[in-house]
């Protein structure tokens, strides 16, 4: 993580070890599937996913999915007839994704690794950071030139990103008056989690300094996240309405009012660009 130092004109980052990272992703490995994948919102937001990649994927392309956690989407990749090479992180997360694959009769090579440390040759013609894995990594800028190392030119990045602007998240802060809390996330963009792990949070213009945007979508802009949906039963009640707003509206809606997680579709920008 970046740690910082001595008056902020002379901030140095610091590399911490992957350990932090390792055993808060170890940490939820166990219950990652009722937190996330059998929860209401998570769900939800998956499906959507799930859609908006069945317009960006074709069969038999070579996909690399980076922070794959336990295999969530490993049966959407196999139904799309994609091949596949998945690295994450957390030793536990990766156990559990081995699991999954041999469950599913997958062939698909999976690596504990953090993309700063994986080393290949091979270049994918689809990369995947879904929920908020690009918001974990330290030095947004090395991390993006990595990922278009990785692609083929014409390959595409498929980020699904927590932006700094989440209508609920800033109503549970404001109604605890953790003020210092949302100063951080709207407007320094990044929250320190309690065991110390840092959080990044992106806009659209922070891709922009890469890539083309070629679509990009909100993902549950008046929904509250899994975790305040399993927490509190009266925004459980409220949910199934948001949803049906969502969905009514989701094409107007600009990135910048944020949701849970926004989805960016990006291609490496061309030279005549």
């Amino acid at each position: 993580m970046i740690e910082f130092k001595n008056k902020p004109d002379k901030l140095q980052p610091v590399i911490a070890s992957d350990n932090r990272l390792t055993e808060t992703f170890d940490s939820y490995a166990e219950d990652y599937d009722l937190s996330f994948n059998n929860n209401f919102i998570g769900r939800y937001q998956r499906q959507r996913v799930h859609e908006l990649l069945a317009e960006q994927l074709t069969p038999s392309q070579f996909i690399l999915d980076v922070g794959c956690g336990p295999g969530s989407d490993f049966a959407f990749y196999q139904k799309m007839n994609l091949s596949v090479e998945a690295i994450d992180v957390s030793k536990r997360m990766v156990q559990i994704a081995r699991q999954r694959a041999s469950a599913l009769i997958y062939n698909i090579d999976i690596h504990q690794s953090s993309l700063e440390r994986f080393d290949t040759d091979r270049r994918y013609d689809v990369i995947i950071l879904n929920f908020g894995v690009i918001n974990a990594m330290d030095y947004f800028d090395k991390s993006m030139l990595k990922l278009k190392r990785l692609l083929h030119a014409d390959g595409r990045l498929i980020i699904i990103a927590m932006p700094p602007v989440h209508i609920f998240f800033i109503l549970e802060a404001m109604l605890k008056l953790r003020l210092k809390q949302t100063w951080q996330r709207m407007v320094q963009k990044y929250a320190v989690l309690p065991n110390g792990l840092k959080v990044h949070y992106f806009t659209k213009q922070d891709f922009k300094k890469h890539f083309c945007i070629e679509k990009a979508e909100n993902l549950g802009a008046f929904m509250p996240t899994p975790h305040q949906y399993q927490k509190r039963p009266f925004i459980r009640r409220y949910s199934q309405w948001a949803m049906h707003l969502e969905q009514t509206i989701k094409t107007m809606l600009p990135t910048a009012i944020g949701g849970d997680h926004v989805y960016y579709a990006l291609r490496p920008v061309r030279h005549n660009e």
